[in-house]
């Protein structure tokens, strides 16, 4: 009874009303639960970047939580490191002198440095010394007439592979199933290329020669140019016109006139197809490097050299092949 009259001095409850102590109840449970959340701490969130195998004796272990909280390191269940998150939320931990083998970590991330409320993964690091494997090539082609080249290969699953072109080193890194793809942009010629498992595996190399095809059709040579005939034409009452004999001079003149000059017709050197192989398309050959005239003429009309003809009158290389 005594614990009843208590109970009846909650406001809420005095009236003696089901409906009002009902609507005082669910008041004041959901009151205490706010002021419970409130009271206890909650862990905050932790999330880690993934930690590929690596065979370097430094690492770096990163992560995302909640700002501003301190993060800890542990090792066999022994603290080895703490930081805190940065107003980002973003932290790090620098390992280094790693020896070679399997380490498993655990992260933890607390509301504060009583650590009431932490929340906390599992890090597995492996360090592997041991070299891996050369790379295999797939489907290395010796020739190809398309400059997008696409190198393919196997290795080792989630190998580091290097490709080295042009004195330029482009990574990346093999699947699950150790395969690995890499399109480079080949240059006209011979193109060597070396791929490596990164660090330590010899170098494969091959050798790729790309050429740029020929254009579709040749340059027809042109004509040498006709000089015109001069005509004297007169007109004539049914308005046509007539040409008209050149007058011959009735006097002979006492001084021999000068003769005019005739204009030198240059007649171009033929084209002459070279035998299969014996050329190739170089535009950056000059003049002077030329085998033969014939070659001068099959780097115009073939491969669409046009610096070897200056003056465009359809012969190349005019000072040496005229």
């Amino acid at each position: 009874m005594q614990a009843k009259s208590i109970f009846k001095k909650i406001p809420g409850f005095r009236s003696g009303s089901k409906l009002k102590a009902l609507i005082a109840s669910v008041f004041y449970s959901f009151a205490f639960l706010v002021i419970l959340a409130i009271v206890t701490p909650t862990a905050p969130s932790l999330a880690i970047e993934d930690l590929p195998p690596t065979n370097q004796t430094t690492t770096v272990i990163k992560g995302t939580s909640s700002a501003g909280k301190p993060i800890y390191l542990l090792l066999n269940n022994v603290e080895v490191m703490q930081v805190r998150t940065t107003t980002q939320g973003e932290f790090a931990f620098n390992l280094s002198d790693l020896n070679e083998g399997e380490y498993s970590y655990t992260v933890e991330a607390c509301n504060d440095e009583s650590k009431r409320a932490c929340n906390s993964t599992l890090v597995s690091l492996v360090i592997d010394f041991s070299p891996p494997l050369t790379p295999n090539l797939i489907d290395a082609p010796n020739e190809t007439e398309n400059p997008k080249y696409v190198i393919k290969g196997s290795v080792e699953p989630s190998a580091a592979v290097v490709i080295t072109y042009r004195n330029n080193d482009y990574e990346t890194r093999a699947d699950d199933t150790g395969i690995f793809k890499h399109e480079i942009t080949l240059e006209e010629g011979e193109n060597i290329i070396k791929v490596a498992a990164q660090n330590w595996s010899e170098p494969q190399n091959f050798i790729i020669q790309y050429t740029k095809p020929p254009e579709v059709g040749l340059r027809a040579t042109p004509e040498p140019p006709v000089s015109p005939v001069p005509l004297l034409l007169r007109a004539t009452p049914s308005s046509s016109w007539t040409p008209l004999p050149t007058p011959r001079p009735s006097v002979i003149p006492t001084r021999t006139p000068t003769p005019t000059p005739v204009p030198k017709v240059s007649t171009p050197i033929p084209y002459v197809a070279p035998s299969s192989g014996s050329w190739q398309c170089d535009c950056t050959k000059t003049c002077p490097q030329m085998s033969t005239c014939a070659e001068a003429q099959y780097q115009l009309n073939t491969c669409g050299c046009s610096a070897r003809d200056a003056d465009d009158d359809g012969i190349a290389c005019d000072a040496d092949c005229q």
